[in-house]
């Protein structure tokens, strides 16, 4: 089913992801009570930034993640959730700022084993360290638009 547009869903989707990234400065140590790593202001402001980026991403195509959600790591970083249909990108912001993404496409069964698990482990899923934000804009757009562009 295809939803039709609204710019003040997307304004709500990225004002509640600014809020949750706002939360995240005031975690401290052992926030999880596992040991968890004060979350570091480069982490909150690279996801913060890409959020515009993915603003003028979803305007340009006329679409709305399907979900978008920040989650804080307990290594310091943030990661940033961003799916559409079938296709998920998760962000990670490392405590330094820097960038990586993991991508994942789900596909329907060809039927043959064999090619499906070739499909699922090579083709389908893509992850890629220390990248720039360019780059991961261009994989958003990609869950957005449908379509993969190089």
């Amino acid at each position: 089913m295809i939803k039709d547009f609204n710019v003040s869903e997307l304004h709500h989707l990225l004002d509640y992801c600014r809020k949750e990234l706002k939360q995240y400065s005031t975690l401290e140590h052992d926030w999880d009570s596992y040991g968890g790593c004060k979350i570091s202001y480069a982490a909150i402001e690279g996801i913060n930034s890409l959020l515009y980026g993915i603003k003028f991403i979803s305007i340009a195509n006329k679409s709305l993640p399907d979900k978008l959600m920040p989650g804080p790591c307990s290594d310091g970083s943030v990661d940033l959730e961003v799916e559409k249909d079938n296709r998920l990108i998760l962000i990670n912001c490392d405590s330094k700022g820097r960038l990586s993404y993991y991508r994942d496409e789900k596909v329907e069964s060809t039927g043959n084993k064999a090619m499906d698990t070739y499909l699922d482990t090579y083709v389908n899923k893509k992850e890629v360290n220390c990248v720039e934000e360019f780059e991961v804009l261009e994989e958003v757009d990609w869950v957005l638009q449908g379509e993969y562009h190089r």
